[in-house]
């Protein structure tokens, strides 16, 4: 039976300063690697007949939290309220923290610090992708040769622009791959929030979180039914 790694959440903090050696992967298709689950345990959940989609206990927690505030509140006040109260909960008594959990707070401290970028950092970021697109949308190449030129030249004027503590955790092979991205995306808008996304490590955190909370699921569905 698989049981759950301890401090596989880990990785998802998002803290650059605090691991400033921690780098982003070249290729944004292998982020996901260290969360696949024992290939037996996605043939079994494959193969049920049928998952139930909440169970008794689900729902009452659910409401519990909903009701942890007057409903007058305002929305962000009865979440905090609810956040407050359970981070209290799992403080007072760490060693009962589950691995689902666990993923749930690298989560919303992921999406409360912005990724450990700061306003200045992403106002930058945003600047140089947007110069990156205007520019490309001037090339006209004639070969293939020189349009990966020029993508390798306007990847170093981004990456050699990137905020010192982003620059040493982003490989400029991803640098790269964003730059044919943006140079693909007619829109600027979306061209910006796409490049940004990917070099500030947001659309990397976003794939862990999902893949950790995944996993946690399949793993705890998995123990559940063969307990004893």
């Amino acid at each position: 039976m698989s049981t759950p790694r301890r401090g596989n959440f880990e990785i998802t903090w998002p803290l650059y300063q605090a691991d400033p050696g921690r780098r982003l992967p070249e290729d944004p298709s292998t982020t996901l690697d260290a969360y696949t689950p024992e290939s037996g345990l996605l043939t079994e959940l494959s193969e049920l007949p049928d998952v139930p989609e909440s169970t008794g206990t689900e729902a009452e927690d659910a409401r519990r939290l909903q009701e942890s505030v007057p409903p007058p509140a305002p929305d962000w006040m009865r979440a905090a309220q609810t956040l407050v109260n359970q981070l209290s909960a799992l403080l007072r008594d760490p060693e009962a923290i589950s691995p689902e959990q666990e993923g749930g707070i690298a989560r919303a401290w992921a999406a409360w610090s912005m990724g450990g970028v700061s306003e200045a950092q992403l106002l930058r970021v945003a600047h140089l992708v947007m110069r990156a697109h205007n520019a490309l949308a001037q090339v006209r190449p004639r070969d293939a040769d020189e349009l990966h030129g020029s993508h390798v030249a306007a990847a170093r004027v981004l990456q050699a622009g990137l905020p010192s503590a982003l620059r040493a955790c982003v490989p400029f092979e991803r640098t790269l791959l964003v730059v044919r991205q943006v140079h693909a995306t007619r829109d600027l808008w979306a061209a910006v929030v796409d490049g940004c996304a990917e070099l500030l490590g947001w659309t990397h955190y976003a794939k862990i979180h999902a893949a950790a909370v995944i996993r946690a699921a399949v793993e705890k569905d998995h123990r559940a039914r063969h307990v004893g």
